[in-house]
């Protein structure tokens, strides 16, 4: 599994667990691709640091907790489409703005339509509490993949 680069579980009929920590031992993985399988829980932040990982899909699930996606994260991950799962705070760094795009519609994070001061700030997007935004908010997101 050393060189396995991509992998789609998607659509299949997992009992529900959690997220497989050991996908984090897979460094040569560029794309995973799990909706629709039953996952729950917290997502592991050593995920987003598979060095190769540029594509991260999970949405469909039930995902909870923080996205915790850390400043040492694969400079390459591009994507990470987290629809429709349970995820309740993005903590948004300068380090990932504008790194590609994060996709939150459908998770309790985008409830919270009020800005707040509390949070972090930027000239070209309003900050929704529990930090998201209203652009990885918006439906549209999810067919505007950017770079």
């Amino acid at each position: 599994m050393a060189y396995l680069n991509y992998l789609d579980l998607s659509n299949n009929s997992f009992d529900a667990s959690d997220l497989p920590s050991s996908f984090s031992n897979l460094k040569a993985l560029t794309t995973l691709m799990m909706e629709n399988t039953g996952l729950e829980g917290l997502v592991p932040p050593a995920l987003f640091d598979i060095p190769s990982l540029q594509t991260l899909i999970l949405r469909n699930n039930k995902l909870s907790g923080t996205l915790d996606i850390a400043s040492n994260s694969s400079s390459e991950l591009k994507v990470i489409d987290m629809q429709n799962n349970n995820i309740s705070f993005y903590p948004e760094t300068p380090e990932r703005r504008n790194k590609g795009i994060v996709i939150l519609v459908g998770n309790p994070v985008c409830e919270h339509a009020e800005p707040t001061d509390k949070l972090l700030h930027s000239s070209s997007s309003q900050f929704f509490g529990y930090g998201a935004t209203r652009e990885m908010c918006s439906p549209s997101t999810a067919f505007q993949i950017r770079f």
